[in-house]
């Protein structure tokens, strides 16, 4: 067993930790329903199963594994009604915190104590059983939770109309979206009585109408006495549903109070780290300057069917692609009937990273690359930025530039660039990508409302007050053919 004197350095940092209560007893208070105190969690790492057994044999004589310390010294309590949003970078023990809270993990040191039914949203799914129905599912999770089935009964219906996912209902969880399953697995755990509820990023997967319709939830229950712990990478969400923020980091807490602080916090690292990534990529760039031969360097532009170089937008997607950018997307709620259908969409800022965390005024590019299903006339596509309420800020299409685009070819592939400058409020924004026809609104032949999540972040040291946004700015550039 590890030491934990010798393992688990007291981090040097300010936190604003509870008053302490007596170890192995639970805090006086009743209205105290979570309490953790010096918790830590160590996870021992083995390169090859047979390493594992080996341990069995060597006990202490000898170590076969590395140690993996996911948390360390972390205390806090919550009271009811209360609620305690926890941040950080990934990896930095947020996951490990809440399955301790839940149940399903034990600490390696230090004690947690919960009072109260407590019911979790951890892993999507996890909780289901994939070749039950989804009510089959509601049903064992209220046995789980001790709930006759009368008492289930009687909260079925409540739970139907929430989650409103019709016939989906009696199908086999397997055959649900993402979606669905957090629609499901989110009106069941609020309808059980709970008197902790923990939630781990599950509710980035909904979209932005059922999101708002969990919070209002939310807001309700820990009214009339809910406890929340919630993990999430939304700025917006926290600031709205926790009264305290836990910032983790490298499993240590860096921060417990002030949801705002807490965040500015985490953000002011983040840009550091992007600072630091910005600077070693051209230090990289220098170097490899520095060490290139008199030999001339071999073209990347990617060539068409004729032989000819290719336009520079392909080239650039061409770029992205070889560099491991991300080329997938989200496509909950998805509709159209697909003449003209999405297949890869780029969110990339200066330096060649993917944009999920941009600073205020930072540009971006946002590449879509689309391939026709039949022959085409002119064809309008554009993108769409949604606030965190997913109500739209602005739309840019290839006909409010205006270019024309088309006619069309079967398995012609279409690329277009928009180059946007962002001046907008702090939180989560969403990308929406609409592919139709021309004239725009004629047809709709493939919508994406939420295909890529970015996070806006303010760095700068002077920031003016009452500022909103401003109108971007915006490049344009487009290609087609086989």
């Amino acid at each position: 067993m590890p030491n934990p004197t010798d393992h688990i350095p007291t981090p040097n940092l300010a936190v604003e930790a509870p008053a302490a209560t007596p170890r192995g007893e639970l805090a006086a208070d009743p209205e105290i329903l979570i309490s953790a105190r010096d918790i830590s969690k160590c996870y021992l790492i083995y390169d090859t199963p047979t390493d594992r057994l080996r341990q069995m044999y060597y006990s202490h004589r000898r170590q076969l594994y590395r140690e993996f310390w996911a948390l360390r010294n972390i205390s806090f309590e919550l009271k009811r009604g209360r609620s305690l949003g926890i941040i950080g970078h990934n990896g930095c023990g947020k996951s490990t915190l809440l399955q301790l809270v839940a149940g399903t993990l034990t600490p390696t040191f230090g004690e947690i104590h919960t009072s109260g039914r407590v019911t979790a949203l951890l892993e999507l799914g996890s909780a289901f059983n994939p070749e039950f129905s989804g009510r089959e599912n509601v049903y064992l999770n209220g046995a789980i939770l001790g709930l006759e089935k009368e008492e289930m009964d009687q909260r079925f219906e409540s739970i139907a109309q929430f989650a409103d996912i019709g016939d989906f209902l009696d199908m086999p969880v397997r055959t649900y979206s993402s979606g669905m399953m957090v629609r499901l697995a989110f009106a069941a755990a609020i309808n059980v009585d709970a008197d902790v509820l923990v939630i781990d990023e599950a509710l980035a997967v909904g979209d932005a109408g059922f999101q708002l319709k969990c919070f209002e939830k939310l807001d309700e229950m820990m009214a009339d006495g809910l406890t929340l712990l919630f993990v999430s990478h939304d700025s917006d969400a926290i600031r709205r549903l926790c009264h305290e923020t836990l910032y983790l980091e490298n499993g240590a807490a860096r921060m417990l109070g002030d949801p705002k602080k807490a965040l500015n916090l985490y953000f002011e690292s983040w840009s550091r780290r992007l600072l630091n990534s910005k600077q070693a990529e051209a230090e990289q760039r220098q170097g490899n300057l520095a060490t290139t031969s008199d030999e001339p360097e071999p073209s990347h532009e990617v060539e068409s069917d004729s032989g000819a170089p290719a336009h520079a937008l392909r080239t650039r997607a061409e770029r992205y692609r070889r560099n491991g950018n991300r080329t997938e997307f989200n496509a909950e709620g998805r509709w159209g009937e697909r003449q003209l259908e999405l297949h890869e969409v780029y969110a990339v800022k200066d330096g060649g990273m993917d944009a999920d965390i941009i600073d205020f005024g930072e540009r971006i590019d946002i590449i879509i690359c689309a391939r026709a299903n039949q022959e085409l006339d002119k064809i309008d596509m554009g993108v769409q930025f949604l606030d965190p309420k997913a109500m739209p800020i602005f739309a840019i299409t290839n006909s409010t530039v205006p270019q024309v685009i088309g006619p069309l070819r079967k398995g012609d592939e279409v690329l277009v660039r928009f180059s946007v400058v962002l001046r907008v409020r702090p939180g989560r924004y969403f990308v929406a990508v609409g592919l139709g026809g021309y004239p725009p609104g004629s047809a709709y032949f493939d919508w994406i409302p939420q295909a890529r999540a970015i996070e806006v972040i303010d760095t700068h040291t002077h920031k003016p007050s009452g500022w909103g946004m401003t109108m971007p700015e915006y490049e344009f550039e487009a290609c087609y053919g086989s």
